[in-house]
Order: structure tokens, then sequence, then C-alpha cells
């Protein structure tokens, strides 16, 4: 009977009902045997879902150990011991909803199996469930998704056996599984808590598993590896439990940390608890995402709160997708962030939208907004994106910036840049870029999503001016590249920006693969722009730059070398030439360095090392050994600068502003002129940092004297410099021979520079504030005259001269003032001196024969102070008292002096009336000056030829009396007779200096004493009385020719001239002289009066014993000229004067010889005797 029922369907439909039963899938198979003990083997079976079409399973041979067949009849009921499958086919299918079979699966093992055992444990206490053991051998998973593209995965080899009563092992091993092999696998190892929560665990190591996602991430998947483990349970929402990440590979990418994964509301919860994101290569910090939620069910998916910190900051992420309708929304908002060690924070926020209006057409709706700071500026963006299209594969980009805009120093707005990017199949083309504004620009661009290859052009121009460094026009850019995943490739011209300073192209490649992937070759041209004719910077030229570009990029290691060449450098006005640099340098993980060759620039050696560490802030320094400051003088006009100087400079430039720089500089010279500074050697010490320059300390040596000082000035406002001064024996000379030892200084003066305004709006003008104390020994010609001492305090605009003091020359000399910069006609000061011994000077100019002479002592007083009076002729007054202690000039005996000027600092007058007279007691009689100096001002008639120097125009009067004619005479002739006479008279002169000599123009040649005298003009007359002049070489050639012998009483002799000067030309007009019936006659011309007394003179004197009025003249017969002269036959002779004025010729002269102007000189008198006489 047992043998009949096997052979019946009973026992086949007995177990597989109890499988369904257990399993809640459906179970079908094609034949089936089964043994009393339990052993059942199926063929062809298949397991699906209940209602579904399609098998879930299909397994040619499958095996299962259960109870017994008696066990079966009596109880009806099955426990499975043990499973096996050999060579199963499982197919794992996503329905159009999004929800996979796998998931349908899990829900109705967990109502048959886990929820409904738990729920039998509770009612009973003492049933406990049981997992047979399981053999899955070269299964085949093949997974397809609901778009119909399909993977396959195997082989899988599952065993699983229990472990006691309480626990069940298993193992699964997808696809190869052996350590460090190319090919996909997946293990999974674990335990099972049997029943109650099912509580258990897995570790998980996959590798290359993206070889299975191909269909959908194309032949070139990233990396994926992950190794982890989890650890759950089963609640009544579903599993839950915890994923630690141990490393996670996706590509370059990684990951680690926690997440926990649960159930909710029917969804599956999984948030992140300790998650940390790695992007090398993407510029991106770790992200560490600590809060926050995404729940996923066969719907859709929702994230909430996510929380992610990077840069800084922090970002909250929330959005859905919905895997039905395709739509989702994202938002996205961020702050705070900043970067390590730099001037940048931004902040921003994204939202986006995609909706499906109709079946397989999305629309994309984005909004970005980013705002932030940069050591450059400002920036605040509002960015528009939108896309439609007839499928992801068929889609119209849109991009347009509402705002773009860069705000600081160099402000570009681009409001309205647009773009339009389109997609079909697997190419994404660029079909427009239009320009903001008067911007022009174009592109096209392609990229193969297949094969990975693009290319792309772009053409901008008449961009902002900001955007360049340039002065004169905007700056263009073409951009035109190709490549694909493999390679790059700038095509010729690459990239070229044009701007109106400079010009840089570029072109090269970078291959993947390759040792040195990167091989670019770039030339930079330099044309300084000129803006105008004004326009002269100091240092001019075209610079042309070559350099190629070696290494890696990922990592970044990439060598520079190059050169850079200066064609026709000019150095101000001074041509330099051609200036070659070579330079070589490295960029990697720890930096950027750069360094050059040694330049010859010049006539010194430069060299330069810059230093960028990542990181970091940029680093420069500068060598310069041997240069020459003659040769940096030429070229600033500065022909007085000697010296050579040695110097290195430092500079951290943390950003690109002039108060964020820091540099410092040790300067060392040695033989240095400048003007009239001199110094053996010289050392500076410079530091400039947040905006402050300092010069500490500044010391210099010449000599055994030292000079050591500092400063400090904001170059930010260039408004306030603060300085000290010490010197110790320092020689300040001014010229060979003449020398002041100077000790002291000022322990510390703020100087106000001029410019700007003040918080009142008024002009900020120039201002001293400190003390002064300088003591000097001073020495004229190598040897000492004496030691001086100015003690004084600068008060803003107020000068205080306290203390004035010198002693040398025998005497001594004390003086203080009080000077108003804002009030200068307030200003008052005195000087006193006495007991100067004149006698001293000569001593100091010894080649000086016209000193020779001078003795005696002087002492006096001269005071400044504003002018009394409301009519005043000019605002401030100058008077000076000198008196004399037997001072004189040789034989000229000088007595007291007085003189009273006024100024209003354009016109000085010396002034000579009752009340101000300006007086010198001269050679027994008096001297009397009036003089006025005035600066002329644009638009005078004198000054209207240009000129860079100040034009001046001065007059002045000389009138005297009685001077003792001896004296004078015996003065400069020593050895000559007796002299006697009174001289009486006066002039007239007027003089002023004339325009510089123009740039290039060639020098006249003259000297200073000869542009003196060529620049006056002088008219004057001069009077002698009680005088023969016998002892004059022609007065007494004349003499003897007519037989004259003056009387030996006292001379009764008296004359007058009258004479004219005008470029360095004097001539002596109407020259008359009567002595005792003698008259004496004469013109004559002195050239070159600032040879005298070498300059030539050329002149004729006549003299006759008659006078004209005793000539026996016919009526009407005085005006001619042969009766006049024929009437002094016999009583006149004439004689000619040539030669040197020192020692000139006399000539004898027949009265026919005579010239015009001695004829003409004659008629007249003999006319004016003859008219007295009627």
């Amino acid at each position: 009977v047992t043998q009949v029922v096997l052979w019946t369907n009973i026992p086949r439909n007995l177990v597989l009902k109890q499988l369904e039963k257990q399993l809640g899938l459906r179970v079908a198979a094609a034949s089936l045997s089964t043994g009393w003990l339990g052993n059942t083997h199926l063929r062809d079976v298949t397991i699906g879902l209940p209602l579904a079409e399609d098998s879930l399973v299909r397994v040619p041979a499958m095996r299962v150990k259960h109870t017994s067949l008696l066990g079966l009849l009596w109880t009806r009921a099955v426990t499975l011991q043990a499973i096996e499958l050999d060579r199963p086919d499982i197919l794992v299918r996503q329905d159009q909803s999004g929800r996979w079979n796998l998931q349908e699966v899990a829900d109705l093992l967990g109502r048959t199996g886990g929820k409904e055992t738990a729920t039998d444990q509770a009612k009973t206490k003492t049933t406990r469930p049981t997992l047979p053991a399981v053999r899955v051998r070269e299964a085949t998973v093949v997974i397809v998704d609901r778009g119909g593209r399909t993977t396959t995965v195997k082989p899988l080899h599952v065993e699983g056996d229990p472990e006691g009563a309480l626990t069940w092992r298993y193992d699964v091993a997808i696809g190869d599984v052996s350590e460090h092999s190319p090919a996909p696998g997946v293990r999974l190892t674990g335990r099972v808590a049997v029943g109650g929560s099912w509580r258990h665990e897995v570790d998980l190591r996959a590798a290359n598993v993206e070889q299975w996602a191909k269909p959908w991430a194309g032949d070139a998947p990233p990396l994926v590896a992950v190794t982890a483990e989890w650890r759950g349970e089963v609640k009544a929402a579903g599993v839950a439990g915890r994923l630690t990440l141990a490393e996670l590979h996706l590509g370059g990418n990684t990951a680690s940390g926690t997440l926990g994964i649960g159930g909710e509301g029917g969804r599956v919860a999984v948030r992140p608890e300790d998650l940390f994101v790695h992007t090398p290569g993407s510029g991106l910090p770790e992200l560490r995402l600590t809060a926050g939620k995404v729940a996923l069910d066969g719907k859709s998916a929702a994230a909430e709160g996510l929380t992610v910190q990077a840069f800084g900051g922090v970002a909250l992420v929330a959005g859905n997708y919905d895997w039905a309708s395709g739509s989702a929304d994202l938002k996205a908002d961020w702050s705070d962030f900043a970067l390590p060690g730099e001037d940048f924070s931004h902040r921003g926020s994204l939202t986006a939208t995609l909706r499906n209006p109709l079946p397989g057409r999305p629309v994309i709706e984005a909004r970005l907004t980013s705002n932030g700071n940069t050591s450059f500026g400002a920036w605040d963006a509002n960015l528009a994106l939108g896309a439609s299209g007839n499928g992801w594969r068929d889609m119209d980009w849109r991009l347009r910036a509402d705002r773009l805009a860069l705000t600081g120093d160099r402000a570009v707005t681009l409001d309205g840049l647009a773009a339009n990017v389109e997609t079909r199949g697997d190419v994404v083309t660029l079909t427009s870029l239009r320009g903001p504004g008067k911007v022009v620009a174009s592109g096209h661009g392609r990229y193969n999503l297949a094969d990975k290859a693009w290319d792309l052009r772009l053409d901008l121009s008449n961009l902002p001016r900001a955007v360049t460094f340039g002065r004169q026009t905007p700056l263009a850019i073409t951009f035109n590249a190709w490549g694909n995943a493999k390679h790059v490739r700038f095509e010729k011209p690459g990239l070229h920006v044009r701007g109106a300073e400079a010009e840089l192209t570029a072109e090269g490649w970078y291959y993947r693969g390759q040792p040195e992937p990167l091989d670019v070759k770039m030339h930079v041209k330099h044309v300084p722009p000129r803006v105008a004719a004004t326009d002269d910077p100091p240092l001019f030229g075209y610079v042309l730059g070559d350099a190629r570009l070696t290494g890696t990029v990922f990592p970044r290691d990439i060598y520079v070398e190059g050169k850079l060449i200066g064609r026709n450098v000019r150095f101000v006005d001074r041509p330099i030439g051609d200036v070659t640099a070579a330079f070589s340098g490295r960029a990697d993980a720890e930096g950027v360095a750069l360094r050059t060759s040694k330049i010859d620039l010049l006539g010194g050696t430069w060299e330069l090392h810059a230093l960028l560490p990542e990181g970091g802030v940029l680093g420069m320094n500068l060598e310069v050994t041997g240069l020459p400051l003659p040769e940096v003088a030429a070229a600033l006009e500065r022909p007085d600068v000697e010296g050579v100087i040695d110097a290195r400079f430092a500079f951290i430039i943390p950003r690109l502003e002039a108060e964020a720089v820091r540099a410092t500089a040790d300067v060392k010279a040695r033989g240095v002129k400048l003007a009239s500074l001199r110094a053996d050697t010289a050392e500076i010490t410079l530091a400039c940092a947040d905006g402050t320059l300092r010069a500490d300390p500044v010391r210099l040596r010449k000599d055994d004297g030292t000079a050591e000082a500092t400063a400090e000035l904001d170059v930010r406002a260039f408004r306030q410099l603060r300085a000290t001064l010490t010197l110790a024996g320092w020689p300040f000379e001014p010229s060979p021979g003449n020398k002041a030892e100077l000790w002291g200084g000022t322990t510390g003066v703020r100087v106000t520079l001029p410019g700007g305004t003040d918080a009142e709006g008024q002009p900020v003008k120039l201002g001293i504030d400190g003390p002064l104390d300088v003591s000097a020994a001073l020495t004229l010609k190598d040897q000492p005259l004496g030691d001086a001492h100015v003690l004084a305090d600068f008060r803003g605009r107020l000068f205080d001269l306290r203390s004035l003091s010198f002693d040398g020359l025998d005497g001594t000399v004390q003086g203080q003032a009080l000077v108003d910069l804002d009030r200068p006609f307030d200003t008052r000061g005195s000087l006193f001196w006495e007991d100067f011994n004149a006698g001293r000077v000569p001593e100091f100019f010894p080649d000086n024969e016209t000193l020779v002479g001078l003795s005696g002592r002087l002492s006096g007083s001269a005071r400044v102070g504003p002018a009394p009076g409301p009519r005043a002729l000019e605002p401030l007054r100058v008077q000076a008292f000198v008196d004399s202690q037997d001072f004189r000039y040789r034989t000229i005996p000088l007595g007291d002096m007085r003189m009273t000027a006024f100024t209003d600092l354009d016109r000085l007058v010396v002034e000579d009336s009752l009340e101000n007279p300006t007086t010198v007691e001269l050679a027994g009689g008096l001297l009397r000056i009036w003089g006025r100096l005035s600066r002329l001002k644009p638009g005078d008639e004198i000054a209207a030829a240009p000129g860079r120097n100040t034009l001046l125009l001065s007059q002045l009067q000389v009138a005297f009396e009685r001077l003792d004619l001896d004296q004078i005479v015996h003065a400069f002739a020593p050895e000559s007779d007796r002299m006697e006479g009174k001289l009486a008279g006066g002039f007239t002169a007027i003089a002023g200096t004339r325009p510089a000599r123009a740039a290039g123009a060639a020098p006249s040649g003259q000297d200073t004493l000869e542009k003196v005298f060529r620049r006056i003009t002088a008219d004057g007359r001069l009077e002698v009385t009680e005088s023969n002049l016998g002892n004059l070489d022609a007065v007494d050639f004349l003499y003897r020719a007519l037989s004259f012998v003056p009387a030996a009483e006292a001379p009764e002799g008296r004359g007058e001239l009258a004479f004219h000067m005008e470029d360095g030309l004097l001539s002596l007009n109407n020259v008359r002289f009567f002595n005792r019936g003698v008259e004496l006659r004469a013109v004559a011309d002195i050239d070159r009066v600032w040879e005298m007394p070498d300059g030539p003179i050329e002149g004729t004197a006549v003299g006759n014993l008659r006078p004209f009025r005793d000539l026996k003249l016919p009526f009407f017969a005085a005006s001619d000229v042969d009766k006049v002269f024929t009437a002094l036959q016999g009583d006149a002779a004439a004689v000619r004067l040539s030669g040197p004025l020192r020692d000139y010729d006399l000539t004898h002269l027949a009265l026919s010889e005579l010239g015009q102007g001695i004829r003409m000189l004659i008629v007249g008198d003999a006319e004016k005797a003859k008219r007295r006489a009627r």
C-alpha cells in the first residue's frame, strides 16, 4: 500500500504545498521523487511570486531533505532539513513602478517566516524555528531594470548550515572571490540568531563589481570596491541595523563611517551617523555627513535634513524623487564655507526641480545663488538653468546669468551672460554663447558620452577693461582644444589671451598613462602701452617669453623651463638694449618654486627666487650684486651719483594688495656719492608690513664719522613719516676743502606730507614736529673756521630757532628766529655778531689776490620782523647795522653801514629814505643805495620765453659823493703816483635772469662772471673835482704834448663823463676835464668788462691850451668842423688809446685822424662856448 501511495501524486502535492506554505512563494516541479526517509528530488523546478508570470528561480535539479513520509502523513507538516540547488537561474527584475521582485520576496518571507515564527513563539514560548542547511552551486543571476538594461552575475555559491539550535552560519560567494583577482567578486559571510528578532551579522567584501554595472555606467565605469560589516535585526517595521563602512571606493573617491538603516512607515530609512567622504582630485575637502536621512521605498526616495560639513561650514540638503513619474525636487543651502589660510568665504543656495509633464519629456528648472569674499574682492552670482526635451538623450539646456559680478579693485559685471547646450543621444553640444552688454562671445563644443571624445572653441572679446592689467583696450580670449578620456590636445592657438599690454598663447597636450602626460608650450609677448604723449614709464621695452611645462597633473608634479627676453629695454631715457633671463621651476604637492638664472642688467647681476608653498603664501627673494649707481643715476639724469650696491630683497605676498605685502631688504653700498653727500659705506635694513615701510637702521660711515637714522612711512596714505637721526663726527663736505663735522641730530620727528584734505576738508600741508640739536666744527679751505650750534624745535608749521651760535674768526654770533609757514610775514628774528676779524678772511683764500688787504674788525646786528606802519613798501622788514672798527680794504677805509629792506617774498626792495636809509661810509665819502629784486610771474613780458627756472629782474641805483680818488686808485694800484681828486655821481643798472637752456641745447661756454656782466645794462655819470689827473697816463701824455706843467698848488681841475654798459661793453661818452686853461676831451670803449683790468680799451683823447671861447672864429663858423680844427692848430694835441686796460698803448694822432665821435664832441663844445661868449 505504501509503495502504491509513493507512485501517486499525493506525496508530490503534499511536499510542494508545504514548501509554498513555508516560503510564501509559488513552487512547481516537472517531476518529483521522494523516499520514506524524507529525501526528495525535484527536476525542472520553478519558483516565483504568486501572481507573477515570470519565474524568479528556475532549477534543473533540486534536492530537499525534509520530514519522513510517515511523519508527513501523520502531521501533514514539513520540516526542511537541507536544500540543494544545482545551476539555478535567478531572475531579478524591476517593474514599471520601480519596485524589484526581490523586495516582494523579502516581504513574503518576512510575513511567512520571521513574523509568524515570532508570533508563534510568543504564544508557545517553547518552539524555536529551525533553518535548513542550504547549498547553491553554479547559480546565474540575471538583473533586468524597467528600461530593459540587463547584466548577468555568475557564478553564485551559497553554503548555509545550522550551528546548534540558536544560530545559522552562511557563506555567499559571487563571481571570482580569489585575492587580487581582476574579475568582479563579492563575498558575504555571517550568522543569524534563529527566532526572536532574528539578529544577524554580515561581513561584506567586494571588488571590481563595476564590471557588472556597464549597462548603466558605460564601457569604462569607475572602480568599485567595498569592505563593510552589517549588524541588524528584524523589527515590526522591517529589517533595521547599522552598516559600518571600513572603506568604500568609487572611482577615485572613498567613503568610510557608519550608517543607520531601518524601516520607517513602509520605507527603508538610511541615516548617516558619521560618514566621511573623500574626493581626491576634485579640489573638495573631506565631506562629513552627520545628520538627516534618506528614505527609500519602491516608489520614491526622499532626503531630509542631510547635514554635510565641509570647508569649515555646513550645508543642508533636502529633496525627493518619484520613481514612477520621474519627478524630483532638490534644495541645498550652505554657509560659512572658507579655505584654510586664505581670505575666502562663501555662501549660497541651490533649488532644482525635475518634471515629466509628458511621458519621456523631462523638464528641469534650477536656480543657483552664490556670493562671498576673496582677497581680490567680493562676488555675487544668480544663475538660472533650464532644460527640456524628448528624453534625457534629446535635451536642450539653457544657462543665464541674471547676476554675475565681481567687486573690488578690478570690478567685473557679466550680467546677462547666456549659453545654450543640447544633448542628442550620446553627444552634448554647446550651440551658442552670448556675452553681456558690449562683450562679444561665441563658442562651439561637443562631448560624446560614449567614447568621451570632445572639442571646444571659445572666442571672447571686448571683455571689461577691469579684467585686464592693461589700460588701453579690453581683453580678448580664444580657447581651442579637443580630446577624449585618454588625452587633451590644445590646437594652435590653443589658448590666446590678448590685452592692452600683453599677449599669451599656449599649445600642447595631455596624455594619460604616460610618465609625463603634460607637455605644453607657452609664449608671452608684452608691449607696454602709451596712453598719451605724457605717458613716460621709467622702464620701457618689449618682453618676449617662452616656456615649456611638462609633468603630471594628478598628482601634481609639473616642471617648467623657459626664458624671458627684453627687447629694446630703456630705463627712463637711457637705452639698455636686450636683456635675457632663463628660468626654471617646479609645481608639486608641496607647492610651486621658480628661479631665474643670473641676469646682467644696468651693470649689475640680478637673480630672482619665488616659492609658493601648498596652502601657504607667495614668497620671493631678489638678489642684486655689483650694481653701479652711476648706471642707474645716468638714466635719471643725476651724474653726481656714485657707488656700488649689493642688495637682498624678500617679499611675502599673501594677496595682491599693497597693504598685504610684507617685504624686507638688506642693502649695502660702498663709495656712495649723492650730490654733496658722500659715504665710504652705507647699510640699510628695510621692512614693509601692514602697510608700513620701515628703514631701521640706516648706517652711513665716512672716514671716522658715522650717521645712523631710522624712518617709518605709511605707504597706504603717504601722509606720515617718522624719523630719528644721530650724527657722530659726520663729515659733511659740500665741496673739497669745505667741511662741517656734525654731531647730534634729532631724537624723533614726525613729518606730515602734503596732499589730500583733513577732517575739516582743508588741504593738508607739510608739517614737522620734533626737536633738532646739531653742533658742527666748520672747516673752510682746509682751515678751521669755527664752531656752530643749532638748537630748534619744529611744531607743525612753526619753526622755532631757539638758538644759533658761532665762534670763529676771533668773534661770536648769536641768533634766534620764529617762523610760521602759514604766516610768513609774522616772522621775527635777530642776529648779533661781535668783533669779527676781517683780516683773517684772506687766510682762507690765499690764491684770491682781491681779498688781500682786508683788515679791521666788525660788529653789528640784523633784525627781521613785520614792517611797521600802514604804508610800508612790503609786509616784512629786514634791518642790518654794521659797526666798523678800523675796517678797511687796503687803502680804502670802510666805515659804518646800515641797510633797510622790505619784502613780500616775491619782491625785495632795499630802501634809501630819511626814515630808512641804506648807506655805506666809503673812502672818506658816502654811498647811498636803492635796489629792487623781483620774481617775474607768468605773463610778464620778459618772462614770455618758456623756461624751467625762476626768472628774476633786478634794479640798482647808487649815488656817491666826495669819494677820495687817491684811496681808491692806490687800493688797486699801490705803486701808482698820488691821484688827487674827489668823486661824485651815480648810476642806474638793470639786470634779469634768462630762461634755462632748452633740453639738448649746447652750453653757451660762458663762465658765471661773463653771464652776469652780459645781463647788466647800466647808465651813469661821474664827476671829479680837486684833481689834475696828471698821473693818469693818457692825461700825462697830452700834458706833455701841449707842454703843459700843472701848478704845484692845490689842484683845481674838474671833469665829468657819462657812461653806458650793455652786453659787457662799457662806453665812456663825453669825457671832459678842465684844469687851469687846459681842456681835455675823450671817448672810449672798454670791451669784455668781466676781464678787467685785462679787458681791451679803444679810445681817443684830445687836449687844447686855449679855451674854445677864446678862439678867433667868424659868426656861424663854430659849427664848421674844418674851421674849428683849423683854429685849434698849434694849440691842440690828440692821442689814441688801445690795448688791455691794465697796460694800454698811447699813440699820437693828427687832428685830421680823429674819429667822428670825438669830432662831434669837440664841435659841439665849441659851439656852446661861442654862444656863452656872446
